[in-house]
């Protein structure tokens, strides 16, 4: 691992612990993925080169591989879901293509869906518990409405659909995140924040003065919007910030 690899703070998040959020760059993002994906890539060949595959050998790895893929991309799509930046933005989409490649490549993998077929043909199969059993069948499953068993073209144009998809729901998910930092609710009657909690209010009152106001700031924003629709008394209040 070269020094930059080893500076990446998602390239060393272990299971069962929390991302160092406060150390993740934008420019961590594309290599730790690309590391990670290309690792991904050659452990799933490997997989698919096993002729008697088993729960231990073929499940319990891709599981594995598929946690470790989340652990460097989940730190990621939660930082551009709550502190969106001009920074971020750009490397997200880009790592957002590349995971949606990743699924699309892994749900057609026709090596992979073989070896999981020959797990559930094997005479092992009936061994496994039935939860792992259904698990074993619900991929499967998912393989062939994946298009693992179409023929081409229909698989490429399969492919092409949901990539499509893809980036029609990431332009989607960007004109929400633009339009929830676009409203914001500026209050400045003590009435209009009556049944706030003190918490509340003085979030709301540090979130004004950021923005060089008096009063209290509410916006979309989860630690904003739900306190203020649980408790605020002010009903045309509360169905503005639902409408909105």
């Amino acid at each position: 691992m070269n020094h930059a690899h080893q500076d990446n703070p998602l390239l060393h998040i272990a299971a069962n612990q929390l991302p160092a959020f406060d150390r993740i760059r934008p420019d961590h993002v594309l290599p730790a993925l690309e590391r990670t994906l290309a690792e991904a890539r050659a452990q799933i060949q490997r997989l698919c080169e096993q002729r008697q595959p088993s729960w231990d050998s073929l499940m319990q790895p891709l599981a594995a591989i598929e946690e470790r893929i989340q652990r460097v991309w989940g730190p990621v799509n939660h930082l551009n879901a709550v502190c969106d930046s001009e920074e971020l933005r750009p490397v997200y989409q880009q790592g957002l293509a590349l995971m949606s490649e990743w699924h699309s490549e892994l749900a057609q993998n026709r090596a992979l869906f073989h070896a999981i077929r020959n797990l559930a043909e094997s005479a092992s199969f009936a061994t496994l518990s039935p939860a792992r059993q259904q698990v074993i069948r619900h991929m499967l499953r998912d393989f062939r409405l994946a298009g693992a068993e179409l023929e081409e073209p229909a698989r490429t144009r399969f492919r092409d659909i949901q990539k499509r998809l893809s980036e029609l729901g990431m332009l989607f998910e960007q004109h929400v995140l633009d339009a929830t930092q676009a409203f914001s609710l500026h209050l400045s009657d003590p009435d209009d924040v009556a049944g706030l909690p003190p918490s509340v209010l003085q979030a709301a009152r540090q979130r004004a003065k950021a923005q060089g106001k008096k009063g209290w700031l509410f916006t979309l924003d989860a630690p904003s919007y739900i306190p203020f629709m649980q408790f605020a008394d002010n009903r045309s209040l509360r169905a503005r910030m639902y409408r909105a």
